[in-house]
């Protein structure tokens, strides 16, 4: 949730810094795309770093940068700032206590149910929405922006820290919660664990993933998702306003999206694990094409598209995040699993980073958001065109 919440904050903030420093879309996007760069592609370093330190010293480590760049962010002086403070900084702490170390605690605890475990977890990502959007809209109107940035940095130092540090484990054998020796715990983690394996029943090291045509597809997925994903986060508040909603209504509004976004984690996780990862997946995405496409027909004057945009986007956005680990650990279950989910975060980091800078572009060659909506919809496209291919459902044994 506060991961989630200090990517989305940024898409309300950005309007005001856009008064305040008179830049253009594109110069503040290249700052957001810096920031899901390194976000995505540090996913490599965080796969490795807690596969070596484990959650209880890299989550609270990851909260303490993101106060660090947080609480700079809030004492700039040029946009320039922002590139080391927001762009790095905080990037890599977000990093440290996303998706990428919350996919590998929840796919090493559950085999069975997977997908609806790791869709349940991917549901604070609909409460960093549903939470830190109207929040930040209420802190930068009464308190002005910089004691946003100021208030959202306090969030993660003194939620994360302390309850991560206290309470986390990465695997059940770290925790003996039913008093069975460890030797006992471990050999039903791996009964279990072999259970989980597909076809091939092999447990997969790094190097055998990177040969496999299935692994390169997931990462095309991972490109082209995040593509999608990031560009609608940080531009449909400044989208929506253009077409003439006020930025209270619009951030309030746009706050019931990680409403549907629970639902959408939850129930997709759920039937990608009854119907099979691919069907949930296209499914899913078809509603968040479908919620791209009311933005086409979104005015003043037609109040209600706006709801319609918010159901269906909430359904769709964000369901990779929760989908793409439980078919990486289908297709590649084994001891590598954090560094194979930190190698296709890079590629995620690729599609985010260059989506949104792209977005911004195209708004100020073109000025309008029209053509940059039709790249979001071919990003879908190719994104549920790569899963396919990638195949998951020859890995998985549904038990």
């Amino acid at each position: 949730m506060v991961a989630n919440g200090v990517t989305t904050s940024f898409s309300v903030i950005f309007i005001a810094l856009l008064a305040e420093f008179g830049s253009s879309r594109a110069e503040l996007s290249s700052i957001f795309s810096l920031y899901i760069l390194v976000f995505f592609c540090g996913g490599g370093l965080a796969g490795l770093l807690l596969d070596r330190i484990g959650p209880r010293r890299l989550i609270p480590l990851g909260s303490v940068l993101i106060g660090l760049g947080l609480f700079s962010c809030s004492r700039i002086s040029s946009l320039y700032q922002l590139y080391l403070y927001y762009g790095l900084i905080t990037a890599i702490g977000t990093c440290c206590i996303s998706w990428v170390p919350s996919s590998v605690i929840i796919t090493n605890w559950f085999w069975r149910r997977r997908g609806l475990a790791v869709g349940i977890v991917m549901c604070g990502n609909g409460l960093g929405l549903m939470v830190f959007l109207p929040l930040t809209q209420f802190l930068t109107s009464w308190l002005g922006w910089r004691s946003a940035f100021l208030v959202i940095a306090a969030i993660a130092v003194f939620i994360i820290a302390p309850l991560n540090a206290v309470f986390q484990r990465t695997r059940p054998e770290d925790k003996d919660l039913d008093g069975e020796p460890i030797d006992a715990l471990l050999a039903k983690r791996e009964e279990g664990y072999k259970k989980s394996l597909g076809k091939s029943g092999r447990l997969w090291a790094l190097s055998e993933a990177l040969r496999e045509k299935s692994f390169w597809m997931i990462c095309l997925a991972s490109f082209f998702n995040p593509f999608f994903t990031f560009s609608i986060t940080l531009h449909q508040v400044t989208l929506v306003v253009g077409r003439g909603f006020t930025p209270t209504a619009v951030a309030a509004t746009l706050g019931f999206v990680g409403i549907f976004a629970m639902v959408g984690r939850i129930t997709g996780g759920m039937l990608s694990d009854r119907m099979g990862r691919e069907w949930a997946y296209n499914l899913f995405m078809s509603f968040a094409a479908f919620g791209v496409i009311s933005l086409f027909f979104l005015n003043a004057n037609c109040s209600w598209v706006l709801l319609i945009y918010v159901m269906f986007i909430g359904l769709g956005l964000g369901v990779g995040g929760a989908m793409f680990p439980p078919m990486i650990a289908d297709l590649f279950p084994g001891p590598s699993l954090g560094r194979i989910i930190g190698i296709t975060s890079i590629f995620a980091g690729l599609g985010a980073g260059s989506g949104s800078w792209l977005v911004g572009y195209i708004h100020d060659l073109t000025g309008s958001y029209l053509w940059s909506l039709c790249c979001m919809l071919v990003a879908i496209g190719a994104a549920v065109v790569s899963v396919w291919i990638a195949a998951p459902r020859q890995a998985r044994r549904f038990s």
